[in-house]
């Protein structure tokens, strides 16, 4: 009755009341966005913007400006909050208010929010789960953006992912950096890490987020042995602190495909410095044969015995007796061409937030040579491709140093 509507309406204005004297400013980003985007909220449902909320109208562009990067990606790079932060500006659209400020910002924001999704995507319809995402926290891309197209190589390069995608095989790669120098709270040492999809399954996986709270599992979930990237064994690219800090960090960019030519139909290669303190530099090449092979080169750069890399399998896999992965009548070998694979052994990860599933890691020792090392993989689903042919990776290492060289 009255006596509710009344209660509830005095409640609201107690909330909107408390938001305005606690923005976020501290932290930014995405948390003084939401703040904002409730102010507006509240703003449209008034006779007329209050007075104590005209700031929105000068405030929202600038906050738009720091969460969302030139090439539409979210300035702190998870895809999760990407997506989150596409919503937000759609309610912000949709509130209709302070038209001569925010249009058409408004709209152009949301056509390059909407395109970037592309490449943070995988072939199963959902966002890869790096830098703090989890399934199931916003509705899938599919249901917020009409995208008829997406382009097979997908590139995003101030954001730092590229994706690679046909109809079943995906990969998402991450080859960016922290995130905001001002606040890189969820940066994952996920560097030239990836995520991949075969038959339109999950196969290579994230760690994924098991809890925001500070401990053990936030450390292993953060740190470069849960990603799929290669490392240095033992030794962290990024000093992390507690849930949400980072001191010391890496970054990555990717490297400019002119210099390799079209070994794959679809391709990147990225750099990461997270070593550098230690004299080591890391390049990796991916490549996508379309329902044939996914090929991983590694080579780092600098002696260091302690050059290894890992890949986290889903557990919706099985192995068969001669190792290799079985889900359905799909069969995925890896093999190590260069370099040493293990057996796969159990594992785990977090497809959502704080829900363990099992998975597999196998763990790649690189060919160490007189000024580094070098590993490649090759994820197969078609017997017929072709694994034996040496020199063919050989110019791929041969591509990445000299590419790697150039930038250092």
């Amino acid at each position: 009755g009255t006596d509710a509507e009344t209660c509830v309406l005095n409640h609201v204005r107690f909330c909107a009341a408390f938001i305005t004297k606690n923005l976020e400013r501290d932290l930014q980003y995405n948390h003084l966005l939401k703040n904002y985007v409730a102010l507006t909220v509240f703003s449209a449902a008034c006779s007329s913007t209050p007075r104590g909320f005209v700031f929105l109208r000068k405030s929202i562009p600038k906050s738009l400006k720091q969460n969302i990067l030139s090439d539409g990606g979210h300035a702190e790079r998870s895809p999760m909050y990407h997506l989150l932060a596409l919503v937000d500006v759609k309610i912000l659209k949709n509130s209709l208010l302070f038209l001569d400020h925010w249009y058409p910002l408004l709209d152009v924001v949301l056509r390059k929010m909407e395109k970037a999704i592309g490449a943070m995507t995988l072939a199963d319809g959902d966002i890869a789960l790096m830098n703090d995402s989890w399934l199931g926290e916003v509705p899938c891309e599919k249901s917020l953006a009409s995208i008829s197209e997406v382009p097979s190589v997908q590139a995003l390069p101030v954001t730092g992912y590229y994706g690679l995608k046909s109809k079943e095989e995906s990969v998402v790669f991450d080859c960016g950096p922290c995130g905001p120098k001002e606040n890189a709270g969820h940066a994952h040492a996920d560097f030239l890490s990836f995520e991949s999809t075969f038959g339109s399954t999950r196969f290579i996986v994230d760690k994924g987020v098991p809890t925001y709270t500070a401990g053990s599992d936030r450390n292993l979930t953060r740190s470069a042995s849960s990603h799929n990237g290669p490392r240095l064994a033992n030794v962290e690219p990024i000093e992390f602190w507690k849930s949400f800090r980072v001191g010391r960090r890496g970054s990555a960019r990717p490297l400019d495909m002119v210099d390799f030519p079209e070994f794959a139909p679809m391709q990147v290669a990225g750099l990461h410095n997270g070593y550098k303190h230690l004299g080591i530099s890391i390049g990796r090449y991916v490549g996508l044969w379309p329902k044939a092979a996914l090929l991983v080169s590694d080579l780092w750069i600098g002696t260091n015995p302690a050059a290894t890399a890992d890949f986290l399998i889903s557990g919706a896999w099985q192995i068969d007796k001669q190792q290799n992965f079985v889900l359905d009548d799909m069969t995925v070998s890896v093999k190590a061409a260069v370099g040493t694979i293990s057996i796969p052994v159990p594992d785990f990860h977090w497809l959502r937030f704080g829900v363990k599933k099992s998975a597999y890691r196998i763990n790649v020792i690189p060919e160490f040579f007189c000024s580094g090392a070098r590993a490649t993989v090759i994820f197969s689903f078609k017997e017929s491709f072709d694994m034996e042919n040496l020199s063919f990776f050989r110019k791929i290492e041969t591509r990445l140093e000299k590419s790697i060289l150039s930038q250092l």
